[in-house]
């Protein structure tokens, strides 16, 4: 009896398995159909002014369907205009060369102003964007310490480390990038490369998608805040070089600024990933598309060679 009972619960086993593979394949696909709504063009740009920018820059395009391919998407018989405190600050023209809309100024100081930018269309109507400029906050008390950390993976690296004199009273939000500036043995051209730090600090989070770290000073607002930062040694390999100078660079950022560059990160960390969730990048442009965004530098550097 106990082959015999084997012997069917195989025999049943391998009729469901053939059945299953043998089903009409129509029987596990479903056509749906999709309506696409429509679609209103709308202006779209992208700009950010910096604290000590003299030459100002941005992109003007238009929105487009899902099924819509834009052969010349710059926007040219338009109107580009930026305001400062309500006044009109600069009047910027097409670049045919850059395709971009530019201005040249004074260089942008850390005043506080209110910036507002505003695109004319005759035929996509007016969109706008008003961002006020941080102020300056600066860092002290930087050192390089060589294998002063351990990264998330055990392994000795090498640390940076500074204090943010965070303001009082006021939200702020902070972006942090590395550089290194170097010359190869033997040649003067100066390189520059970006360094993607890392930190173990759970309130410095990747911002933007080129590995600089964003923060907010939600849980130290008016406090010094003590930032640690590892270096892979891939990044300060010094044998074959003549100079080699790290320096650091501290952005207090607007929120819409903040905002975008945490929504453009996790934009890029579910791109093509189809179980992830759909990620709406962060808009701040007045009927239309786009970021304008402000921010104020401060930076300081360490000479290692």
């Amino acid at each position: 009896m106990k082959i015999t009972i084997q012997i069917l619960t195989y025999t049943l086993f391998g009729f469901l398995i053939l059945n299953l593979f043998s089903c009409d394949e129509d029987a596990f696909q479903q056509v749906v159909e999709i309506e696409i709504p429509e679609h209103e063009p709308k202006i779209s740009l992208a700009m950010e002014i910096n604290q000590g920018d003299d030459i100002l820059s941005t992109f003007v395009s238009r929105s487009s369907s899902i099924n819509e391919v834009i052969e010349t998407p710059t926007l040219e018989d338009i109107t580009v205009n930026v305001f400062k405190n309500n006044t009109l600050f600069a009047e910027m023209l097409f670049d045919s060369t850059s395709r971009k809309y530019l201005a040249t100024v004074d260089s942008l100081p850390d005043d506080q102003a209110s910036y507002r930018i505003e695109v004319e269309s005759s035929v996509y109507g007016k969109a706008s964007a008003e961002q006020v400029m941080p102020k300056l906050v600066s860092f002290k008390d930087l050192e390089y310490n060589e294998d002063g950390a351990i990264d998330s993976y055990g392994e000795r690296v090498d640390e940076i480390v500074f204090n943010i004199e965070d303001p009082s009273d006021e939200e702020n939000f902070y972006s942090i990038d590395v550089y290194s500036f170097f010359k190869y043995l033997g040649d003067d051209n100066l390189q520059i490369q970006h360094i993607y730090a890392s930190s173990l600090d759970p309130l410095l989070e990747y911002g933007g998608g080129n590995g600089g770290l964003i923060l907010s000073d939600d849980s130290f607002n008016g406090k010094d805040y003590r930032i640690s930062l590892n270096l892979e040694k891939y990044f300060l390999q010094l044998e074959d070089k003549d100079e080699f100078v790290l320096y650091i660079e501290l952005k207090n950022i607007s929120r819409s600024n903040y905002l975008y560059k945490r929504s453009l990160e996790a934009y890029w960390n579910a791109y093509g990933n189809p179980f992830a969730e759909p990620v709406v990048v962060h808009n701040n442009i007045k009927n239309g598309y786009g970021i304008f965004r402000t921010s104020s530098t401060y930076g300081d550097e360490i000479k290692l060679k």
